[in-house]
C-alpha cells in the first residue's frame, strides 16, 4: 500500500512538472515536429500562407472585406467560405515574428475562430493547417479523475471522445495561448499517453487527377484495346477480367462497402438502390447524411457498386453489393486526421466489410488513424476484420500515409491500359502525373480514363451524370475494393487478411518488370513499382471457389429431455470441387467438456444424406461438430471454423415454461375489429402449441390458435363481433414440447384488457421524409440538409393532431407501406414534408394509390417539393402522369415561392371554418432558411371539380397553394386535397393543427357506411359458406367478396348486388367452392353507387384433409426472387424447414413449429440473398428430405 501511494504521488509530481515546463511557447518559435510511433515527425513550414477557421454564418462578402484590411494577404478569392476552413496566400514570405503578429490580429476579429501557420511537404502543392485541436490516447491505467485534472490545469477542453481501443481517446481543444503542436508534444513527453498529435488539416487529400450504355467503355472490366475513353490505344486483356468473374458472382447484398470520401450522391439513378438507407454520415460537419458536394466520392461509389443490368449508365464491379456513404472531406477534398479516424471507426461499426479509401495524407502520420485501422481489422465483421483498401498516391514516387507505412491495409497502385505502371510516360498520354509506389505496395489496378458516376446534373466534375475520365489511384482503389467485395460474396467466412493475400497471390505479373522480391506480405514475386501485379478478379474468385471444401447442410440438435440412449445427427454433404473422401466424414463430440473427446464415422443412408450417433451418457451439455474433406484435401466443418466454434445442446429434464414477449393491446376502435394478436415465443426445448384465450364483457372463454408466421413470432385473430363500449380480456398461453408440457402465460396471472371504442374514421399517414440526404435537392443549388426540423415532422403532426381529434391515425414509412392495406382505411395521407429528393419513389405503390383513389379512396398530400418532382418546370417528361393527374391534380410547377405565405381565397370554405376558424395569411417558414422543401407554387389541372381555395402571396392568383378535387363538381363530396407546402413549416403550429383537423373533417363528410349486423363463415368439405345480414342500407351497390389464404394477398372472388337503400334487415349468402386444404380469411367490400366503399371485419375458416409426407420441388426453379415450396404431413408433427447455402450455413428458417396433418404451401423470398445454388430441407418426425434450388438474379 505504501508503494502504491508513493507511485501516485510521484505521478502527480511528474504531471505538475509537465504542466509547468511543457505548454507555453514563444510564438516566434513554432514547433515543427510532433511524435509518431515514438519518434519526432518533421514538418516543413510555408511562410507565405496562413490557415484560417471561420465562425458560423460568415458570408463571402464580409470575409472579402475582412481580408482587404490586411495588406499582407494577397486575396480572399480562393477561400471557400462555405467549408469555413481554408488557406490564404500572402504577398511575401514573412518571418515568424511577422506571422505571429498577423495571426494575432486575425484572431481578434469576431468572424475568425482561429488562425495559424501553414506547413507544406511539397512546396505548396499540399497545404497543412494547424488547428487548435490535438488528438490523444491516455494510457489505460490512468483514472478518469487524473485525466480530468490534467486537462483542467492545462486548459484543454474535450471536443469529442474517439471510439478507439487501447485507452481513453479524445479530440481536445487547446487554449488560445498554446501552440497546438507544442501542447501535443508536451503531453506525449509527460508519459501519460500512448500517443498525442496535432489534428492537422490537409489539402490535396484525394488521389484523383482532374482531367450500362457506357459499360463497353469500362476497360477495367474488359480491355479490347480500342474501348478506352478519348481513343487511347490499349493492350487487349490489360484489365481485371471482371466479365469472366461475373459468371461466378455479381456480389451479395450482405457484403457492405464503405465509401470513405467526400460523400456520395445517394440519389443518383445508377447508385441509389445500392446505398443502405439512413447510413450516411458527415464527419466534416458532424451531421447526419453523407451527401457529396464535390463529386469524388460519387465517382468512387459508381466504380464499386453502380447498379448493373438496369439499362443505364455503368455497372459497378460488385453490382449486387451494398454501400455506406461516409463523408469526412469537404468540397475541396480537404480534411483532418480526426475526420479520417471517425470515418474509419464508423464504417466498421456500421457493418462495412470493405472500406474504400481513395485518398492519402502527403507526408502525413497519425497514430489516431493507425489505431482506427487496427480496430477495424480486429473488431470489424465480428472479428473477421474490415479490409481497409487505400490508394498509394499520384506523386510518381513515394506513397502517401497510411499507404506508406501501415501494415494493416491493402495498398493499391495504378496501371495504364498498356500493362505499365501509370507514369508520365505511359501510353495513356497523361504526362502530368504518375501512380506512387514503394515498399508497402500490394497490387496495381486500372487508374486512368475510368468511366464513373458523377453528381447528378452539373454539380460534379462534368455537366452530366457520368465522368468518362475519372483518373488517379482514386479510381484504382474502388476497382480493387469491388473485387474484394466479390471475393467475400463467394466466401463470407474469410478474414480480411485472407482476402488481401488472395488478391496479391492471384495478381497478374504483367509488363517488363522483374518480380523477384518477397514484398510486404512475404509472398515472393513482388516488384517495387507493380507490387504483386495487376488485380485479376476471375483468378481470385476461381481460387476462392477451389479452396472451398464440401458443403455440409445440417440442422443443429435442440435441447432435449432424452437422457438415455444416443443422439442422432443427420446431415447432407455435397461436393463442390472434387470427389468426397468417405474416410474423412466424421462426427466429433464431447460431454460436459469444452474440448472434443470422441468421434465416429458418418454413414451414408442415401444419396448425399449421412448420419451418425453421439453416444449418450446421461444428462449434461453435449458439444459437437461435423467434418468433411474431398480427395484433394479441401476441408469443411459444420459449424464453420470448428472446433473453435461448436454446436451444443443440453440433455436434461425440462421444467422451464416457454418465454412470451408481447405488447398489450390498447383500446381499439370497432372499425379495427377483429384484431390480430402477436407474440414472440421461445423455449429451450421447443414450442409445442400457442393459443390465446379471450372473453367479452366477462362472458364465456373463447380459445384461438396462434400460428408461427416467422422466426419465433406467432399470430392469431380475435373472432366474433363486438360493439362500441365492450370490454375485452385476453391472455396468451404457450405449451412447450417437454414431457411435462410446461405452460407459460402472458400476463403471468390475470388478463390483459381493453375497450372497444368509437372513432371518427381510420387514417393511414405515410411518411416519406425519413432521411437527411433526401432533404438536399439533386437539381437545385446545394445547401446543407436541415437537421433542426425532426425527420417526419409533418407526418408526426398529422398523426398526433388527428388522434387528438378523435380519429385513429396510424403512421408508417413509405418503404414499409403495403398497398394491400389501403382498403382498411378511410383516408390516406402522403406526407413528403421537407423531402427535396425522391419521394413516393415506387411506381407499383403509386399506381396502387392512384387506382385506389380512382375507385373512391380519399387522399391528402403535403410537401413543398412534390409539385416540382412530379412536374419539373421546363421539362418535357412527366414522372408519373396518372399519379399527378388523379392524386395531386396539378398541371405545371411554377416556383419555390420563396418568402411567401398562404393566402386564403375562398374565406367561406369549410376548410377554413369548421370546426376551427382560420384566417389568413398563413405564414410558411423556409425550413433552415436555405432549403427548397417548404413551399411550391403550381398551376391547377384543367379537370372537372378541381379548384384552389388558397394561393400564394406574391404568386399568380389562379395558381394553387391548396388544391381540392370535388368529383363531378359535387361540393358535398371531396376525394383529393394537395397542400403544396410542408405543413410542419407553418409558423403557427396551432393554425397548422386546425388546418389539418378542418381538412380531414371536410374529406370525411360523405363517408356513410352500410350497417352490417352479422357475418360468418363455415366449411363443408372443400367449400366455404358465407352468410351476412344488414340492418339498414343507403345507396348500396353491393358487396365484393374477398378471400386470402395464409400466403396470399386479398383476392376478389365474387360480387353480390345490394338493395340500394333499405330500412329493413336484408340477408345475403355466397359459396366458395373447390378449395385446397388450408386456412382462409374472408371479408366484404361494401360499395356505394358513387364508388365509395368500406370493409367488413374478417372471418376465418379452415379446410382440412388427410395427406402423406412429402417435400415437393420448389416452383419456379430457377427463381428470382421468390419461389413456392409445397409439402405434406401425414400426421401432426414438429416441422422444421430450413435453407442452406453452398457453405452449409443456414440462411433462413422457414418453418419451426408443430403443424397438423395436411398440405402446406409457403413462399420463400430470397431478395436479400445472392445468386447461386441453395438447399432446403424438411424434418418432420422420422421423415427427412433435402432438395436443391437455384436463385438466378
Amino acid at each position: 500500500m505504501k508503494k502504491k501511494s508513493l507511485r501516485v504521488k510521484l505521478l502527480f509530481l511528474f504531471l505538475f512538472v509537465g504542466i509547468v515546463l511543457g505548454f507555453k511557447f514563444n510564438n516566434e518559435e513554432f514547433a515543427d515536429f510532433y511524435y509518431y510511433q515514438g519518434k519526432p515527425f518533421k514538418l516543413t513550414q510555408k511562410s507565405d500562407a496562413v490557415f484560417i477557421v471561420l465562425n458560423e454564418n460568415v458570408t463571402a462578402s464580409s470575409f472579402t472585406k475582412l481580408i482587404s484590411s490586411f495588406p499582407e494577404i494577397k486575396s480572399a478569392a480562393d477561400f471557400n467560405v462555405k467549408d469555413r476552413k481554408d488557406f490564404v496566400l500572402l504577398n511575401n514570405a514573412l518571418t515568424n515574428t511577422e506571422v505571429s503578429s498577423l495571426l494575432s490580429k486575425l484572431r481578434q476579429n469576431p468572424e475568425v475562430k482561429y488562425a495559424s501557420i501553414v506547413f507544406s511537404p511539397d512546396e505548396g502543392k499540399t497545404l497543412i493547417g494547424v488547428q487548435d485541436e490535438i488528438l490523444v490516447q491516455f494510457k489505460p491505467e490512468l483514472s478518469a479523475s487524473q485525466i480530468s485534472e490534467y486537462l483542467r490545469l492545462n486548459d484543454l477542453t474535450v471536443l469529442e471522445e474517439l471510439k478507439l481501443e487501447g485507452g481513453k481517446s479524445y479530440k481536445l481543444q487547446t487554449s488560445g495561448s498554446d501552440f497546438p503542436i507544442s501542447a501535443a508534444n508536451a503531453l506525449y513527453e509527460s508519459g501519460m499517453v500512448n500517443w498525442s498529435e496535432p489534428n492537422l488539416f490537409f489539402t490535396n487529400l484525394i488521389t484523383y487527377m482532374p482531367n450500362d450504355p457506357f459499360v463497353n467503355s469500362q476497360w477495367s472490366i474488359r480491355n479490347t484495346g480500342n474501348n478506352i475513353p478519348t481513343g487511347v490505344a490499349g493492350t487487349p486483356g490489360c484489365d481485371m477480367n471482371v466479365d469472366s468473374a461475373w459468371n461466378i458472382s455479381l456480389g451479395s447484398p450482405d457484403v457492405i462497402i464503405s465509401v470513405s470520401d467526400t460523400g456520395c450522391d445517394t440519389l443518383h439513378v445508377d447508385l441509389a438502390a445500392n446505398f443502405i438507407p439512413g447510413t450516411g454520415r458527415n464527419f466534416y460537419n458532424n451531421t447526419i447524411g453523407g451527401f457529396d458536394d464535390m463529386g469524388h466520392g460519387t465517382s468512387c461509389a459508381g466504380i464499386i457498386a453502380a447498379v448493373g443490368n438496369n439499362g443505364i449508365g455503368i455497372s459497378g464491379i460488385a453490382p449486387l453489393c451494398k454501400m455506406l456513404p461516409v463523408k469526412w472531406m469537404n468540397s475541396q477534398g480537404s480534411g483532418d486526421y480526426s475526420g479520417a479516424t471517425n470515418a474509419t471507426v464508423y464504417s466498421y461499426q456500421a457493418g462495412a466489410w470493405v472500406i474504400s479509401n481513395s485518398w492519402g495524407f502527403p507526408n502525413g502520420a497519425s497514430s489516431a488513424l493507425d489505431n482506427a485501422i487496427a480496430d477495424a481489422k480486429n473488431l470489424g465483421r465480428g472479428g473477421k476484420g474490415a479490409l481497409f483498401v487505400v490508394a498509394s498516391g499520384n506523386e510518381n514516387g513515394a506513397m502517401r500515409f497510411p499507404a506508406s507505412t501501415n501494415p494493416n491495409v491493402l495498398v493499391v497502385g495504378g496501371i495504364s491500359p498498356c500493362n505499365q505502371r501509370k507514369s508520365p510516360s505511359s501510353c495513356d498520354g497523361e504526362s502530368f502525373w504518375g501512380a506512387s509506389y514503394g515498399s508497402n505496395l500490394d497490387i496495381v489496378a486500372p487508374c486512368v480514363k475510368i468511366y464513373a458516376t458523377d453528381i447528378t446534373g452539373s454539380g460534379g466534375f462534368t455537366s452530366g451524370d457520368y465522368d468518362p475520365e475519372f483518373n488517379g489511384t482514386s479510381s484504382a482503389t474502388p476497382n480493387t475494393a469491388g473485387v474484394c467485395a466479390l471475393v467475400l460474396s463467394v466466401d463470407t467466412t474469410l478474414r480480411w487478411d485472407s482476402v488481401r493475400v488472395r488478391i496479391d497471390r492471384t495478381a497478374d505479373r504483367v509488363g517488363s518488370y522483374s518480380y523477384t522480391q518477397a514484398g510486404p506480405r512475404n509472398l515472393s514475386r513482388w516488384n517495387n513499382e507493380m507490387g504483386y501485379g495487376k488485380v485479376n478478379a476471375y483468378k481470385v474468385l476461381l481460387e476462392t471457389l477451389s479452396l472451398m471444401g464440401p458443403v455440409i447442410v445440417h440442422t443443429p440438435l435442440n435441447n432435449t429431455e432424452q437422457i438415455t440412449g444416443n443422439y442422432t445427427v443427420d446431415c447432407s454433404i455435397t461436393s463442390v470441387n472434387s470427389t468426397i473422401d468417405p474416410s474423412s466424414l466424421k462426427l466429433f463430440w464431447s460431454k460436459d467438456n469444452p474440448s472434443i473427446t470422441d468421434s465416429t464415422l458418418l454413414i451414408n443412408t442415401s444419396g448425399s444424406n449421412y448420419t451418425a450417433d453421439i453416444v449418450g451418457s446421461g444428462a449434461g451439455l453435449y458439444r459437437y461438430y461435423i467434418k468433411a474433406q474431398d480427395i484433394t484435401g479441401r476441408k469443411s466443418t459444420s459449424p464453420s471454423n470448428a472446433p473453435a466454434n461448436l454446436y451444443s445442446f443440453e440433455a436434461a429434464t425440462d421444467l422451464v415454461p416457454p418465454s412470451i414477449t408481447h405488447t398489450a393491446l390498447d383500446n381499439t376502435p370497432k372499425q379495427k375489429w377483429p384484431l390480430d394478436i402477436t407474440a414472440v415465443i421461445t423455449d429451450n426445448i421447443g414450442v409445442g402449441s400457442v393459443e390465446f384465450e379471450f372473453r367479452i364483457n366477462s362472458g364465456s372463454i373463447n380459445t384461438v390458435t396462434m400460428n408461427l408466421v416467422n422466426n419465433n413470432t406467432y399470430k392469431g385473430t380475435f373472432t366474433g363481433t363486438v360493439n362500441i363500449g365492450d370490454f375485452v380480456e385476453y391472455r396468451i398461453k404457450a405449451t412447450d414440447n417437454s414431457a411435462q408440457s410446461n405452460v407459460g402465460y402472458h400476463p403471468a396471472s390475470g388478463y390483459h384488457s381493453f375497450n372497444i371504442t368509437d372513432v371518427l374514421g381510420l387514417v393511414l399517414v405515410i411518411d416519406d421524409d425519413v432521411t437527411y440526404e433526401n432533404r438536399i435537392s439533386p437539381d437545385k443549388e446545394f445547401h446543407e440538409a436541415d437537421i433542426l426540423t425532426p425527420l417526419g415532422a409533418s407526418a408526426t403532426l398529422f398523426t398526433n393532431t388527428l388522434n387528438d381529434a378523435g380519429y385513429l391515425a396510424e403512421q408508417v414509412t413509405f418503404s414499409a407501406f403495403n398497398p394491400a392495406d389501403l382498403n382498411s382505411y378511410d383516408l390516406v395521407i402522403l406526407s413528403a414534408g421537407l423531402n427535396e429528393g425522391t419521394m413516393f419513389n415506387n411506381q407499383t405503390k403509386r399506381t396502387a394509390i392512384t387506382n385506389w383513389t380512382l375507385a373512391g379512396g380519399k387522399t391528402l398530400v403535403d410537401g413543398g417539393e412534390v409539385g416540382y418532382i412530379y412536374r419539373k418546370s421546363g421539362t418535357a417528361t412527366d414522372l408519373d402522369p396518372l399519379f399527378r393527374r388523379n392524386v395531386l391534380n396539378d398541371s405545371t410547377w411554377v416556383s419555390d415561392r420563396s418568402g411567401a405565405s398562404i393566402q386564403i381565397v375562398t374565406v367561406t370554405h369549410p376548410i377554413f371554418n369548421s370546426p376551427n376558424s382560420i384566417t389568413g395569411p398563413i405564414t410558411v417558414n423556409n425550413a433552415s432558411g436555405s432549403s427548397w422543401g417548404a413551399r411550391d407554387e403550381v398551376t391547377l389541372l384543367n379537370k372537372s371539380g378541381v379548384s384552389r381555395i388558397a394561393n400564394w402571396t406574391g404568386g399568380t392568383a389562379s395558381n394553387g397553394g391548396i388544391i381540392i378535387h370535388n368529383p363531378g363538381n359535387d361540393t358535398s363530396k371531396c376525394r383529393n386535397i394537395f397542400f403544396t407546402f410542408a405543413v410542419s413549416q407553418i409558423a403557427n403550429q396551432t393554425v397548422a393543427a386546425n388546418l389539418i383537423e378542418n381538412t380531414v373533417a371536410y374529406l370525411f363528410r360523405d363517408i356513410i357506411p352500410v350497417e352490417l349486423t352479422f357475418f360468418t363463415a363455415s366449411s363443408i368439405g372443400n367449400s366455404v359458406n358465407l352468410i351476412w345480414n344488414t340492418a339498414t342500407e343507403l345507396n348500396n351497390s353491393g358487396f365484393e367478396i374477398q378471400r386470402k389464404s395464409n400466403n396470399s394477398e386479398w383476392n376478389n372472388i365474387g360480387f353480390i348486388a345490394g338493395f340500394g337503400t333499405a330500412t329493413d334487415p336484408k340477408s345475403y349468402s355466397f359459396i366458395d367452392n373447390n378449395l385446397k386444404v388450408g386456412s382462409y380469411s374472408y371479408r366484404l367490400k361494401q360499395i356505394d353507387f358513387d364508388g365509395s366503399f368500406a370493409y367488413s371485419h374478417i372471418v376465418n375458416v379452415e379446410i382440412t384433409a388427410p395427406l402423406q409426407f412429402s417435400l415437393e420441388q420448389n416452383y419456379p426453379n430457377p427463381f428470382n426472387p421468390a419461389t413456392m415450396i409445397n409439402y405434406s404431413l401425414a400426421k401432426d408433427e414438429l416441422v422444421k424447414i430450413s435453407v442452406f447455402n453452398l457453405l452449409g450455413e443456414k440462411v433462413a428458417t422457414l418453418v419451426n413449429t408443430n403443424q397438423k396433418a395436411g398440405s402446406y404451401e409457403l413462399k420463400f423470398d430470397a431478395s436479400l440473398l445472392s445468386s447461386g445454388i441453395y438447399f432446403y430441407s424438411i424434418e418432420a418426425g422420422d421423415f427427412k428430405a433435402v432438395r436443391k434450388m437455384m436463385l438466378m438474379k
